[in-house]
């Protein structure tokens, strides 16, 4: 009887329904395992999801960036972006690695780069003294941007003269940054007037 008496009873319905299935995930498993996904997608989505610094924090390095005074000409590097940008320049090898693509706003226009020769991955602009440049960037890999990056202003300086004392020809922007810097606070502040 026990057994008739439990086919009566209502069965209790659960409070919480069951989780609808999320497909997508295993159909993105199995793209990215037919490699039907570019590997650099996967791994700027991790970003995303994870938050992990990623590329699109690399700025201009101001203390290896340099002035060459002998040819008047800037040449720009930037800070390395830790283990997301180890992964996609490991991942993009055999195409050629990340690079970045840039350009410089200038009073006569628009200024494009040279690759200088030690190092790919800086870029070299022919630049007057005198004149304040805004440095354009972006990173790309395979041929596609895959992050727009901070836009730098740079005054150059008149007279380099000083700085050539101290670094040689190569001088680097942050020793003209923070003559800027003190001589925009001088003025503002009324030293040395």
């Amino acid at each position: 009887m026990k057994e008739d008496d439990k086919k009566d009873e209502p069965k209790p319905t659960p409070l919480v329904a069951k989780p609808v299935q999320n497909w997508s995930d295993l159909f993105f498993i199995i793209d990215t395992l037919s490699y039907n996904i570019d590997m650099c997608d996967l791994i700027l989505f991790l970003t995303k999801i994870n938050p992990v610094p990623g590329i699109e924090n690399k700025k201009v390095n101001v203390d290896i960036s340099y002035l060459d005074t002998t040819t008047n000409t800037l040449v720009f590097s930037h800070t390395d972006a830790g283990v997301m940008e180890s992964l996609l320049d490991t991942e993009l090898s055999t195409s050629g690695g990340l690079q970045i693509v840039g350009w410089l706003e200038g009073p006569t226009g628009n200024v494009s780069s040279q690759q200088p020769q030690d190092n790919p991955k800086n870029l070299a602009f022919a630049v007057s003294l005198g004149s304040t440049y805004e440095f354009v960037s972006a990173v790309y890999g395979r041929g596609r941007m895959l992050a727009r990056l901070q836009n730098f202003t740079f005054q150059c300086p008149q007279d380099t003269k000083k700085q050539m004392k101290k670094y040689g020809t190569n001088v680097p922007l942050a020793a003209f940054i923070s003559q800027s810097l003190f001589q925009k606070f001088s003025s503002d502040q009324g030293i040395g007037a």
